[in-house]
């Protein structure tokens, strides 16, 4: 039997004390004085103090569980504050957390078989989406860069206004993606909506300023990175309908 409850109590504690018990003075004070923190080891506390309470009420071994999260969570928080401030160490932080809070609950319900039962009809269906994706961002990002670079020195000639720096490669991520995602789900005419919603906000604007060539190198920029997307997420979703992945035709 797998205890869902089980995982699924100590993450939403984990978010609990993680950004709801957690006061900004306290981030303050681990990023300022490290390993020195007091405000380190009572969070770590406070974290393990409460998965402590969730295994004590599935009647579960709970002293092992609190010292595990205490140390494991004291030793990831720490190595965060020495890292800079991104999105992509939060995220790793966060991920770090889980995979703890994960392994000490296939030790506890003796589910380290489901690691060993990931069968591959799991693992085709996640390496269709982990290509379609990882196609989706840098390498098209590439490939549309080529394709406009004849037109780049041209367009931006009229530019009159510095943008966010790389805030464009981030909204096609972002495009791209959603794109393949409304295909794989069936929601075509979501793709219609999210590109009306960046036609209003961003030709609008550039031709409010009379700006013709930055204009039409967006759009063409926004038609490729359209085409890559419906193209990858058909494929993808071809992919993802063959009954056998080692029969194409």
């Amino acid at each position: 039997m797998i205890e869902i409850p089980l995982i699924t109590s100590l993450c939403a504690v984990h978010f609990l004390c993680d950004f709801y018990l957690q006061p900004e003075s306290w981030v303050e004070d681990k990023n300022s004085k490290k390993i020195a923190s007091a405000k380190l080891y009572l969070h770590s506390f406070i974290q393990a103090f409460f998965a402590a309470l969730i295994c004590l009420s599935y009647s579960k071994p709970f002293l092992i569980v609190a010292l595990v999260i205490f140390l494991s969570h004291a030793a990831i928080d720490l190595i965060k504050t020495l890292l800079p401030k991104s999105l992509l160490f939060f995220v790793i932080d966060q991920i770090a957390h889980l995979a703890i809070l994960f392994t000490i609950w296939l030790a506890l319900t003796d589910q380290f078989h489901l690691i060993s039962d990931i069968s591959q009809e799991t693992l085709y269906p996640l390496t269709i989406y982990m290509l379609t994706f990882g196609l989706s961002l840098k390498p098209a990002s590439i490939v549309i860069s080529l394709f406009l670079s004849p037109y780049t020195h041209t367009a931006t000639e009229e530019q009159s206004s510095q943008g966010i720096r790389e805030a464009g490669k981030m909204i096609g991520y972002i495009e791209r993606s959603l794109i393949i995602i409304f295909i794989l789900a069936g929601s075509i005419a979501s793709i219609g909506f999210l590109i009306a919603a960046k036609s209003i906000f961003r030709f609008g604007d550039l031709t409010q300023n009379n700006e013709v060539r930055k204009t039409e190198y967006v759009l063409l920029g926004t038609l490729s990175s359209v085409i890559i997307s419906i193209v990858l997420g058909y494929v993808a979703k071809y992919l993802l309908s063959i009954p056998s992945p080692y029969i194409l035709f």
